[in-house]
């Protein structure tokens, strides 16, 4: 247990002294503890400190990915909250009456979903086919999201998607007459 193993310094060279001062103090460090089972001679120490230190860093590593994956949120839900966020605080500070509050927030998720140009500023890094692949790609989830087309067909929601273009329209407006 602790500096128990470090005590009997006669009759070894240098060399086992510093080892044993690295065993210490690495052991010490990396708070792995001071099990029963402990390394013995000089070899043993040396195979073991590379794998305390190793297995620390396993363990860092592992727990920071566990951490990050939980942390890190898409980041379209991240924009959408902060959106709804901005104007709940705008509705609040300007004392926006019950109705028009509902009214808004029942049309705003749609809006941020259905809007493309978050994504523009991305789209402009890409060759200009990629961005018409890109853009046709969301506008057919969006129509696949539409309960009137949940069971439409692949040829459909293609030809769908092809001619869709973005309108905005508010809460009982009619869209097909």
């Amino acid at each position: 247990s602790g500096l128990s193993d470090v005590k009997n310094y006669e009759g070894e060279g240098k060399f086992d002294v510093y080892l044993q001062g690295l065993w210490w103090a690495t052991i010490t460090i990396s708070t792995v503890g001071y099990g029963d089972v402990i390394p013995k001679n000089r070899w043993s120490r040396m195979f073991a400190v590379p794998v305390v230190l190793l297995s620390v860093l396993f363990v860092s590593f592992l727990t920071g990915r566990i951490a990050s994956s939980v942390i890190r949120l898409d980041a379209f839900e991240n924009l959408v909250e902060e959106r709804k966020a901005k104007l709940y605080s705008l509705m609040a500070r300007y004392q926006v009456p019950w109705e028009i509050q509902k009214e808004a927030f029942s049309i705003y998720p749609a809006l941020l979903e259905s809007s493309l140009k978050d994504y523009f500023e991305l789209l402009l890094d890409l060759p200009p086919f990629m961005q018409e692949k890109v853009i046709f790609c969301i506008k057919r989830k969006i129509v696949s999201q539409v309960p009137l087309f949940s069971s439409a067909n692949d040829k459909t929601l293609t030809a769908l998607a092809m001619v869709t273009q973005q309108v905005l329209v508010g809460p009982n407006e009619y869209i097909i007459e």
